[in-house]
């Protein structure tokens, strides 16, 4: 039996966990966290590019600012 698990933003609301990392690695903070989201939920990749953020610093910190954040701020979807 194969199982797909989609836990980001389909079982859990982690995009505003997702948000709030990613910004972090913008020199311009000044970005709303809804144009962040858009290009996030395209792709990771793509916010790369449409910020111009440099892949290796992606790589390296975007993950781990991630993790630090609280499982609380990951709540279930409710339906």
């Amino acid at each position: 039996m194969k199982l797909l698990w989609d836990f980001d933003g389909t079982m859990f609301d982690t995009y505003p966990t997702i948000v709030k990392s990613f910004k972090e690695l913008l020199p311009d903070h000044g970005v709303s966290d809804e144009e962040v989201l858009k290009q996030m939920k395209i792709s990771s990749e793509v916010a790369v590019r449409y910020f111009r953020i440099e892949k290796k610093l992606f790589d390296e910190k975007f993950h781990t600012l991630e993790k630090q954040l609280h499982p609380k701020d990951k709540p279930p979807f409710l339906i």
